[in-house]
C-alpha cells in the first residue's frame, strides 16, 4: 500500500504538472523578471537586532519550561513538556500563549533565514556566518518542545530552499547536481548516526540500544506499527466527527475558536511494543487516513495532497519578486518537509493549522516589507 501511495503521489504530480504547463502556454506569455535576492551588507544590522531578540526568545522560554515542568535540568523539562503534550503523563503541563507566540516567531523567522543562507550558498557562493547563525536558533528554537519533529524539519527545508535556487541557476550542470546529491546522501546519513545523541539531548532514555539497533527502530517501527493497525482493526473507524484523526489541527481550531464541542478529543496513537520492544507510536501518514476513511480515502488524501503541493511549487517557481516569496517559503518550509515526513506521521494535513499558518503569513510580510529596501535582483 505504501508503494502504491507513492507511486500515485508521483503520477498525480505530472499530471498536474502537465496540465499547469498546458495553462501557461495557453494563457500566459513567458516572462523572465530575474531573482530578487537580499543585499545583506545592507540590511545587516537590521537582521542581527533581530537574531539577538530570538536568542532572548530562546533563553526567556527554557527558563519558563523548566519553571512550568518544574525541573531545573533543561533536557528534562523538555521531555516533560513533549511528554504531557502527547498525553504520555498524566501531568498537565502547558505553556502560556507569549512563550508559544516567541516560538513561532522563532520558527517561521527561522524559515526566512533558512531560504535565505541557501540563495546567499548558491547564488552568491558564499558562507554566511549570520545567517547560518540564524539556522542554528532556528534548531535550538525547535529543541526547546521536546520533540526533535521540528530540527529535522528544518534541515530538510534547508535541503529543498537549496535546491530549489540550483534549478533556477544557470551555472549548475547536471554533473554539479548531481555533486550536491551526494552531499546530501552523505549529511543525511550523519544525521542518521546522530539521532540516538539528540534523543539523550531532549531527556530520552536510549542508552541500552546500541546505534545501528537504535536507528533500525527509529525508521522501521512505522511500517510495523502501521502493519499492526492493519492486521488487527476493522476500519474506518467512525468517532465522534468527520475526519477526527486526518483534520486533527482543523478539529483543534474550531473546538477551541468555534464552540465545537467534543469531549476528550485527541489523536488515537498507542504505543506498540514487539518482543518487549517499544516501536513508539509513529504509523506513516497512511494510518489517520485508514482510520477515518479507509482504504478509498487514502487514495483520496494521496491525490489531495499532490495537487496541492504541485500547485504550490509551480507557483514558487515563478515568484521571485519580493526578498522571501511567502508562497517560497510555505513550500520549502512548510508543504514539502511535511511531505517528506508523511513516512512517520500525519505531518501534511496536521501542517493546515488556522491559527500558526496566520501567524506565519504575518511574520513573513512583516519581514518582507521591512526589507524590501535592501534587495537587489539578478537575472
Amino acid at each position: 500500500m505504501i508503494v502504491l501511495s507513492v507511486l500515485e503521489f508521483i503520477i498525480v504530480c505530472l499530471l498536474v504538472k502537465w496540465i499547469i504547463k498546458i495553462i501557461e502556454n495557453s494563457y500566459m506569455k513567458e516572462k523572465d523578471v530575474g531573482i530578487s535576492i537580499f543585499n545583506f551588507s545592507k540590511g545587516k544590522k537590521q537582521f542581527i537586532a533581530i537574531e539577538i531578540v530570538q536568542f532572548l526568545f530562546i533563553i526567556l522560554s527554557a527558563l519558563i519550561i523548566m519553571k512550568v515542568t518544574g525541573q531545573s535540568n533543561l533536557a528534562s523539562a523538555v521531555n516533560t513538556l513533549n511528554y504531557s503534550n502527547n498525553g504520555f503523563i498524566s501531568v498537565d503541563v502547558s505553556l502560556p500563549t507569549y512563550v508559544n507566540l516567541m516560538l513561532n516567531f522563532n520558527q517561521y523567522i527561522g524559515i526566512v533565514g533558512e531560504y535565505l543562507f541557501a540563495e546567499s550558498l548558491i547564488l552568491k557562493r558564499k558562507f554566511n556566518i549570520c545567517l547560518f547563525i540564524e539556522v542554528l536558533l532556528t534548531l535550538a528554537s525547535s529543541l526547546l518542545t521536546g520533540a526533535r519533529g521540528g530540527s529535522l524539519m528544518s534541515l530538510v527545508s534547508i535541503i529543498i530552499f537549496l535546491f530549489m535556487f540550483i534549478y533556477k541557476d544557470k551555472r549548475y550542470n547536471s554533473l554539479r547536481i548531481g555533486k550536491y546529491v551526494l552531499i546530501v546522501t552523505t549529511l543525511i546519513i550523519i544525521v542518521l548516526f546522530l539521532l540516538q545523541w539528540s534523543a539523550s539531548f531532549v531527556g530520552r532514555n536510549v542508552e541500552s540500544f546500541k546505534g545501528f539497533e537504535y536507528i533500525s527502530i527509529y525508521v522501521g517501527a512505522e511500517i510495523k506499527n502501521l502493519d499492526t493497525f492493519i492486521t488487527t482493526n476493522a476500519f474506518p473507524i467512525h468517532g465522534q466527527v468527520f475526519g477526527e484523526q486526518t483534520f486533527y489541527s482543523i478539529i483543534n481550531f474550531a473546538i477551541k475558536h468555534l464552540g465545537l464541542n467534543l469531549a476528550n478529543y485527541k489523536l488515537a496513537l498507542p504505543y506498540q511494543y514487539v518482543n518487549g520492544i517499544s516501536l513508539g507510536n509513529v504509523y506513516t501518514t497512511l494510518y489517520p487516513w485508514l482510520y477515518d476513511f479507509g482504504f478509498n480515502g487514502v487514495g483520496v488524501l494521496t491525490a489531495l495532497m499532490a495537487i496541492i503541493s504541485e500547485i504550490f511549487y509551480s507557483i514558487s517557481e515563478r515568484n521571485t519578486i519580493k526578498i522571501a516569496p511567502i508562497s517560497r517559503l510555505f513550500y520549502g518550509g512548510i508543504i514539502a518537509p511535511t511531505i517528506v515526513f508523511s513516512f512517520f506521521s500525519n505531518k501534511f494535513y496536521e501542517a493546515f493549522d488556522v491559527i500558526t499558518l496566520c501567524i506565519a503569513l504575518i511574520i513573513w510580510c512583516w519581514f518582507n516589507a521591512v526589507f524590501d529596501k535592501y534587495k537587489q535582483k539578478i537575472n
